[in-house]
């Protein structure tokens, strides 16, 4: 006896009441009536109907693709599915009225089906880079029938465009193989021909700790730079945090204590040994609100700063206009990434976005406990306890970022032959 469940459909839509089973995380549901439709339900929650057939003298079942509900009702199924089971039954190709141009099941369409379902789970930035790759990388397949694609068009594709673009050519595989993976889960083909490519280009993390020089000649060569580029990269490098937050950041998210909200200036005094940076959820790739210590080196970077702005406006970084944020800085970028090649040659294969695996480099190798970086880089807990606990660390995350912030500020004054150095932790 199959195992009964609840009825997917609207009280409009009954009909369908006996679970066949999970297959991949997929559930099908028979209809009483009509006997090889069923509606496939998908782990995401996508409804598709589909007709299972044995055509008259074939030994191999064929699975249909009808289309997906509600854009097709039950009544529409059922019609659709006598008139395909009745040319099952006389001997016909009950694939080649799926397979016609007429059905719309083209490469282009089924990827922007994909990437409809895909919205919620995905961040802005990944949604533009696999929208570019849909629409603009993945056209020569954009009109082709997505039953008709096989595995030889996939490799040729991937493997030409390789030859010129190489990182691009694994992004492109990547999006590729997720379309045809959920093709294959629809019932749109019956196999998945991208599932055994891979990778023609092997790629090597580019971010890589600096050394000690180069860490001192980054420091000191940002003192060249425009006030805004300069505060830009410092933050950068004294916060741990990601360009995109930095630059995102706002006078009014500085606060003096973790739940007192005042006057931004009250957060940088001298004196203010408790003060805060608030940062709401949206600018941070976890999407959760972080709060990251203002030390001493901080805040007189941001009083370094506010000397040129006077803390006019919303944005600590101003762009052009001075009310959106700064955008690029590929020109102080480029400025900045010669200057110290001049001096260390071996930052070649360096990238800024290396000051984060210096900070933790360092952390770690002066005793700075797993969790306390964890929290420093607001990166998710690992393992089943961290899920329990709820302490946030932030005496921890103060004082060892103090010692990292501390550590970089001193480094130049190390090099002019001052009694700077590592400060020991207190």
């Amino acid at each position: 006896m199959p195992q009964t469940s609840r009825n997917p459909l609207p009280r409009s839509d009954k009909g369908i009441l006996a679970l066949s089973g999970p297959a991949h995380g997929r559930k099908e549901y028979p209809d009483t009536l009509e006997k090889g439709l069923y509606l496939r339900v998908t782990a995401a929650g996508s409804k598709t109907w589909i007709v299972r057939t044995r055509p008259k003298g074939s030994r191999r079942q064929v699975v249909v693709t009808l289309d997906r509900y509600p854009r097709m009702s039950l009544k529409g199924a059922r019609v659709a599915a006598r008139e395909l089971l009745a040319s099952a039954a006389a001997g016909e190709d009950p694939q080649a009225a799926r397979r016609a141009p007429d059905r719309g099941l083209t490469v282009a369409a089924v990827s922007q089906e994909w990437l409809e379902e895909k919205l919620a789970h995905i961040r802005p930035a990944t949604e533009r880079q696999y929208r570019r790759i849909v629409e603009h990388d993945l056209r020569p397949f954009h009109r082709k029938d997505i039953g008709a694609v096989t595995r030889l068009e996939l490799v040729r594709f991937h493997r030409s465009l390789a030859k010129d673009k190489p990182i691009l050519a694994n992004r492109v595989l990547t999006v590729m193989k997720m379309i045809f993976a959920f093709a294959a889960d629809v019932a749109y083909r019956e196999d998945d021909p991208a599932s055994s490519l891979r990778r023609l280009h092997k790629e090597t993390p580019k971010p890589r700790p600096y050394n000690d020089d180069e860490l001192r000649t980054f420091w000191a060569c940002t003192a060249d730079l425009s006030p805004t580029a300069r505060g830009v990269f410092r933050m950068r490098a004294l916060t741990g945090c990601r360009l995109r937050t930095v630059r995102h950041m706002r006078w009014e998210d500085l606060r003096p204590g973790p739940t007192a909200a005042g006057d931004p200036r009250a957060a940088l005094d001298p004196g203010c040994s408790t003060g805060v940076w608030v940062i709401p959820g949206r600018w941070m790739k976890s999407r959760r609100d972080f709060t990251v210590p203002i030390t001493e080196e901080i805040a007189e970077e941001l009083r370094h700063l506010a000397s040129f702005t006077g803390m006019m406006g919303e944005w600590v970084f101003p762009g052009r206009p001075a009310s959106q944020p700064v955008q690029s800085l590929s020109t102080s970028r480029r400025q900045l990434r010669r200057a110290i090649l001049s001096v260390c040659p071996s930052f070649e294969d360096a990238d800024f976005h290396g000051l984060r695996d210096t900070a933790v480099t360092l952390l770690e190798s002066w005793g700075c406990p797993y969790r306390v970086i964890q929290q420093i880089l607001d990166h998710a807990t690992v393992g089943a306890t961290g899920r329990y606990t709820g302490h946030r660390f932030s005496d921890e995350h103060r004082r060892w970022l103090g010692r990292w912030t501390r550590h970089l500020v001193t480094q130049e004054s190390a090099e002019k032959g001052d009694s700077g150095g590592e400060v020991a932790l207190a």
